[in-house]
């Protein structure tokens, strides 16, 4: 349905252009805090978290432009063809 692309869209740039940059500054501004709320997180929100602090973190010590053009086009392969070719594979009967 339009409506749930429209949501997870926004998800998407809510996720990548506010909660990543705001965990960002958290971890720079206090490594120790940072990592004392991450303990208490399931496993796989911690990688995916330490994941994006990464990310930027390459975006940002690059200081590339064609480095964060790379980048940029890697998440777009991840969120808009590996996981809608995965989608269409494991539900083929919703096309």
């Amino acid at each position: 349905m339009i409506e749930h692309c429209i949501e997870w869209g926004r998800e998407l740039i809510n996720l990548y252009f506010i909660d990543n940059i705001i965990q960002l500054k958290n971890w720079v501004e206090n490594k120790e805090q940072f990592y004392k709320k991450l303990e208490g997180e399931d496993i796989f929100l911690q990688l995916e978290i330490l994941n994006n602090i990464k990310f930027n973190l390459l975006i940002i010590e690059s200081k590339s432009f064609e480095k964060c053009v790379e980048l940029a086009v890697k998440k777009y392969t991840e969120n808009f063809d590996y996981k809608k070719s995965k989608l269409i594979n494991e539900y083929p009967e919703n096309i």
